[in-house]
């Protein structure tokens, strides 16, 4: 049986849906994801999308206000009424356009989504005919200033959840339009709803609402006792607020799943999971490991066993050592480290491979053979913002050591040497902080580069390796910043 997996965008009147359409619309070209949009709003004349199946091809609310002597409300109604009595012209258009990605715009009246109505009753048969949607709703956060709306929003935004059925997602859009300075909460207070009673409670600082004050409390106890509603916040110039929803709404869907057998990913994790405990020790926490690369490949809009392939190559060599290896780097690095002296970036390699092989294959591992090997493999990530900070990066890196070996057995030099790293780890996290969304996805596709870290930052830390690191960086890096001041005071 064909399947179609799509959102279904609904929400009240004014709150963004076919901005949203619009919006997902250009992602979906940008991504190359075969999609077809629908307007199912009767009264909606002029979309900022192209449609490819409109319901105004069927009938219209002036068709049925003309004919019937009906008003708005009472025409939109019978609009989708008719829509539902021929749903088989809709899925016609569907099955025409096999494969592809619907995004369906909906009408707002809230009482077309209520149990066994009009909308209810369209999404059962698109249901049978193999279409799997994931409810888009939208609340407009215009309405957060005013507790009494915001709650008013949130009930209905639960009714549909309840009537419906079906996957929903929350979102709080015009985000960018919040002014946290004008009101009682944070953002995030009004995306996660940890409390609502505490909206209750404002509603009682108003002398007009306090008088309701125990049907406020009943409603903010529904509300708080059901725990279903919460809110992913949406600016729609974001291109990263559209890039989680659309991971999210595939997730919810079942999109993200389609064309892998599921035993085929099982034994991608299963051989994923052997690479790790090989570069990572046996003792590694596997669970952990698989939720941090599952999060980042969720934020990168990709499939977890691809990011597998990512952070571990093909050949069972990580980004890591295994707790031997680096155990006889830290061996290797005591006897010999006071003999290295490197007088240029160039030196680094031929002389680690002289005194500290160890340690050279190793950095090998990372970096390849030769430095340029590394240049190549950035350069292969197709975004010349991202290749430029790596490369600074490593060259950064590469003057520091030589700095370093030149000033570790002069007090005086490393006292000079401490701020210029200080000020460098400092201009590194600024260039990495200035990167685009864009540079840092595309950088982490390729290289694996936020999952490494967050890999190595938390596993190790369980392993009791990368917290006295950090204090001993930290403290390396306030020292130098102090020492630095007093430099520049003399």
């Amino acid at each position: 049986m064909t399947m179609w997996y799509g959102a279904l965008i609904i929400g009240a009147p004014g709150s963004g849906k076919s901005t949203f359409t619009a919006g997902l619309s250009d992602c979906y070209t940008q991504l190359k994801r075969d999609f077809m949009t629908i307007n199912l709003d009767p009264a909606n004349h002029v979309t900022p999308y192209h449609t490819d199946a409109d319901i105004q091809e069927l009938i219209t609310v002036e068709d049925a206000m003309d004919r019937l002597g009906l008003g708005p409300n009472g025409a939109l109604r019978y609009c989708m009424q008719t829509l539902s009595a021929n749903a088989q012209w809709l899925i016609g258009k569907i099955r025409a356009n096999k494969g592809k990605y619907l995004l369906i715009d909906c009408p707002g009246q809230l009482e077309l989504y209520r149990s066994e109505g009009e909308m209810d009753k369209l999404i059962r048969v698109l249901e049978a005919a193999g279409v799997r949607l994931c409810a888009v709703h939208l609340t407009d956060s215009l309405y957060c200033p005013d507790p009494a709306s915001f709650v008013s929003v949130v009930m209905s935004t639960l009714s549909s959840m309840v009537a419906l059925e079906m996957p929903q997602i929350n979102v709080l859009s015009k985000a960018d339009l919040f002014n946290e300075a004008e009101l009682p909460f944070d953002l995030d207070f009004y995306t996660k709803l940890p409390d609502i009673t505490k909206l209750v409670d404002v509603l009682d600082e108003n002398p007009l609402l306090a008088r309701y004050h125990k049907l406020n409390r009943a409603i903010g106890e529904v509300i708080q006792d059901m725990g279903l509603v919460s809110f992913t916040p949406l600016a729609i110039q974001s291109k990263a607020d559209l890039a989680r929803l659309i991971c999210t709404i595939d997730k919810a869907n079942g999109f993200q799943l389609i064309d892998k057998d599921i035993r085929e990913i099982v034994l991608q994790y299963e051989h994923g999971i052997k690479r790790l405990k090989k570069n990572l020790g046996a003792s590694v926490n596997i669970t952990a490991a698989k939720i941090i690369i599952a999060d980042e490949a969720a934020a990168l809009c990709i499939p977890t066993v691809d990011h597998w392939h990512t952070c571990l190559d093909d050949e069972g060599e990580g980004f890591t050592l295994t707790e031997a290896e680096s155990q006889a780097i830290l061996e290797e690095a005591h006897e010999h480290y006071k003999k290295l002296i490197f007088k240029s970036r160039d030196e680094i390699l031929p002389v680690l491979k002289r005194q500290m092989p160890k340690t050279h294959d190793g950095l090998v591992r990372l970096v390849g053979e030769d430095f340029a090997d590394y240049d190549n493999v950035v350069d292969g990530i197709g975004d010349e913002d991202a290749a430029g900070f790596l490369k600074s990066m490593k060259n950064r890196a590469l003057d520091l050591i030589v700095e370093w070996s030149q000033a570790k057995e002069d007090r005086h030099e490393m006292v000079k040497f401490m701020p210029l790293a200080s000020k460098t780890f400092s201009k590194m996290q600024s260039e990495w902080d200035d990167l685009s969304h864009v540079s840092k996805n595309r950088m982490e596709k390729k290289t694996c580069f936020q999952t490494a870290l967050r890999l190595i930052d938390q596993l190790a830390e369980e392993k009791g390796q990368i917290t006295a690191l950090k204090k001993q960086l930290n403290m390396f890096v306030a020292m130098g910043e102090m020492v630095g001041a007093e430099i520049e005071e003399e």
